[in-house]
Protein backbone atom coordinates (compact mmCIF):
# COMPACT_ATOMS: atom_id res chain seq x y z
CA UNK A 1 0.00 0.00 0.00
CA UNK A 2 1.52 3.35 -1.02
CA UNK A 3 2.34 5.92 1.65
CA UNK A 4 0.38 9.03 2.39
CA UNK A 5 1.36 12.10 0.38
CA UNK A 6 1.90 14.96 2.81
CA UNK A 7 3.40 17.58 0.52
CA UNK A 8 0.88 20.25 -0.46
CA UNK A 9 1.40 22.55 -3.41
CA UNK A 10 -0.46 25.45 -5.03
CA UNK A 11 0.39 26.15 -8.67
CA UNK A 12 -0.12 29.50 -10.33
CA UNK A 13 -2.24 29.03 -13.45
CA UNK A 14 0.78 30.04 -15.54
CA UNK A 15 2.40 26.68 -14.66
CA UNK A 16 -0.55 24.73 -16.10
CA UNK A 17 -0.77 27.05 -19.11
CA UNK A 18 2.91 26.80 -19.95
CA UNK A 19 2.80 23.00 -19.75
CA UNK A 20 -0.24 22.88 -22.05
CA UNK A 21 1.20 25.33 -24.59
CA UNK A 22 4.40 23.24 -24.77
CA UNK A 23 6.37 25.97 -26.57
CA UNK A 24 7.36 28.37 -23.81
CA UNK A 25 10.71 28.74 -22.08
CA UNK A 26 9.68 26.76 -19.00
CA UNK A 27 7.08 24.44 -20.57
CA UNK A 28 9.23 21.37 -19.97
CA UNK A 29 9.78 22.25 -16.29
CA UNK A 30 6.05 22.86 -15.86
CA UNK A 31 5.17 19.54 -17.49
CA UNK A 32 7.62 17.76 -15.17
CA UNK A 33 5.97 19.38 -12.16
CA UNK A 34 2.53 18.23 -13.35
CA UNK A 35 3.89 14.70 -13.80
CA UNK A 36 4.49 14.59 -10.03
CA UNK A 37 0.90 15.45 -9.05
CA UNK A 38 -0.56 12.64 -6.97
CA UNK A 39 2.76 10.87 -6.47
CA UNK A 40 5.02 13.51 -4.87
CA UNK A 41 2.43 16.08 -3.82
CA UNK A 42 -1.24 16.99 -3.79
CA UNK A 43 -2.74 20.17 -5.22
CA UNK A 44 -4.68 22.86 -3.39
CA UNK A 45 -6.01 25.41 -5.88
CA UNK A 46 -8.31 28.44 -5.81
CA UNK A 47 -11.38 28.23 -8.05
CA UNK A 48 -10.13 31.33 -9.90
CA UNK A 49 -7.62 29.02 -11.59
CA UNK A 50 -10.52 27.51 -13.56
CA UNK A 51 -11.32 30.86 -15.16
CA UNK A 52 -7.69 31.61 -15.96
CA UNK A 53 -7.08 28.20 -17.52
CA UNK A 54 -10.26 28.24 -19.57
CA UNK A 55 -9.65 31.75 -20.85
CA UNK A 56 -5.96 31.46 -21.69
CA UNK A 57 -6.08 27.99 -23.23
CA UNK A 58 -9.28 28.87 -25.06
CA UNK A 59 -7.68 31.99 -26.57
CA UNK A 60 -4.49 30.24 -27.67
CA UNK A 61 -5.58 26.68 -28.48
CA UNK A 62 -9.36 26.89 -28.85
CA UNK A 63 -12.31 26.09 -26.63
CA UNK A 64 -12.19 22.29 -27.11
CA UNK A 65 -8.60 22.34 -25.80
CA UNK A 66 -9.72 24.49 -22.87
CA UNK A 67 -12.44 21.99 -21.96
CA UNK A 68 -9.97 19.11 -22.22
CA UNK A 69 -7.46 20.97 -20.03
CA UNK A 70 -10.12 21.57 -17.37
CA UNK A 71 -11.05 17.88 -17.29
CA UNK A 72 -7.42 17.02 -16.58
CA UNK A 73 -7.19 19.84 -14.02
CA UNK A 74 -10.20 18.56 -12.07
CA UNK A 75 -8.66 15.09 -11.89
CA UNK A 76 -5.38 16.50 -10.54
CA UNK A 77 -6.72 18.81 -7.84
CA UNK A 78 -7.09 17.43 -4.33
CA UNK A 79 -8.80 20.54 -2.90
CA UNK A 80 -10.45 23.42 -4.77
CA UNK A 81 -10.96 26.47 -2.55
CA UNK A 82 -13.79 28.86 -3.37
CA UNK A 83 -13.15 32.44 -2.23
CA UNK A 84 -16.51 33.60 -3.60
CA UNK A 85 -18.09 35.20 -0.52
CA UNK A 86 -17.66 38.91 0.08
CA UNK A 87 -15.77 38.23 3.33
CA UNK A 88 -13.40 35.84 1.57
CA UNK A 89 -12.86 38.26 -1.30
CA UNK A 90 -11.97 40.97 1.21
CA UNK A 91 -9.37 38.63 2.76
CA UNK A 92 -7.88 38.02 -0.68
CA UNK A 93 -7.94 41.77 -1.38
CA UNK A 94 -6.05 42.45 1.87
CA UNK A 95 -3.49 39.85 0.85
CA UNK A 96 -3.05 41.56 -2.55
CA UNK A 97 -2.62 44.93 -0.89
CA UNK A 98 -0.17 43.72 1.77
CA UNK A 99 2.09 41.92 -0.69
CA UNK A 100 1.55 44.33 -3.61
CA UNK A 101 0.58 41.55 -5.99
CA UNK A 102 -2.07 41.42 -8.69
CA UNK A 103 -5.57 40.45 -7.56
CA UNK A 104 -5.53 37.18 -9.51
CA UNK A 105 -2.19 36.23 -7.94
CA UNK A 106 -3.53 36.98 -4.46
CA UNK A 107 -5.92 34.01 -4.76
CA UNK A 108 -2.94 31.66 -5.15
CA UNK A 109 -1.06 33.32 -2.31
CA UNK A 110 -4.11 33.22 -0.01
CA UNK A 111 -4.60 29.52 -0.83
CA UNK A 112 -0.96 28.89 -0.01
CA UNK A 113 -1.30 30.67 3.33
CA UNK A 114 -4.61 29.04 4.24
CA UNK A 115 -3.48 25.49 3.50
CA UNK A 116 0.26 25.84 4.19
CA UNK A 117 1.29 24.83 0.70
CA UNK A 118 4.41 25.40 -1.34
CA UNK A 119 3.60 27.96 -4.04
CA UNK A 120 5.00 27.64 -7.57
CA UNK A 121 4.78 30.29 -10.28
CA UNK A 122 6.55 31.51 -13.41
CA UNK A 123 6.15 35.17 -12.45
CA UNK A 124 9.32 36.19 -10.64
CA UNK A 125 9.23 39.98 -10.82
CA UNK A 126 5.59 40.76 -10.06
CA UNK A 127 4.79 37.82 -7.79
CA UNK A 128 7.59 35.66 -6.35
CA UNK A 129 9.99 38.53 -5.63
CA UNK A 130 7.26 40.61 -3.99
CA UNK A 131 6.33 37.76 -1.65
CA UNK A 132 9.97 37.12 -0.74
CA UNK A 133 10.55 40.85 -0.15
CA UNK A 134 7.88 40.83 2.56
CA UNK A 135 9.40 37.80 4.34
CA UNK A 136 6.10 35.99 4.02
CA UNK A 137 5.65 32.70 5.80
CA UNK A 138 5.37 30.99 2.45
CA UNK A 139 7.67 28.70 0.49
CA UNK A 140 7.47 30.20 -2.98
CA UNK A 141 9.49 29.00 -5.97
CA UNK A 142 9.88 29.57 -9.65
CA UNK A 143 9.07 26.46 -11.68
CA UNK A 144 12.73 26.11 -12.69
CA UNK A 145 13.69 25.61 -9.00
CA UNK A 146 10.62 23.74 -7.87
CA UNK A 147 11.48 20.20 -8.93
CA UNK A 148 14.44 20.00 -6.60
CA UNK A 149 12.24 21.25 -3.75
CA UNK A 150 9.44 18.81 -4.56
CA UNK A 151 11.89 15.91 -4.39
CA UNK A 152 13.04 16.76 -0.86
Amino acid sequence: MPGVINKRITLDSNVFISAIKENEEFSKDCSEILNHVGTSFILYQPTSCITELYNEIGKTKGEPSAKKALKKFYKMVYHLEDYGSSAQCERVGKTALKYRVYSADAFYLRTSFDFKTMLISLDEKDFIDRIKAKDADCNVYHAKEALSEISK
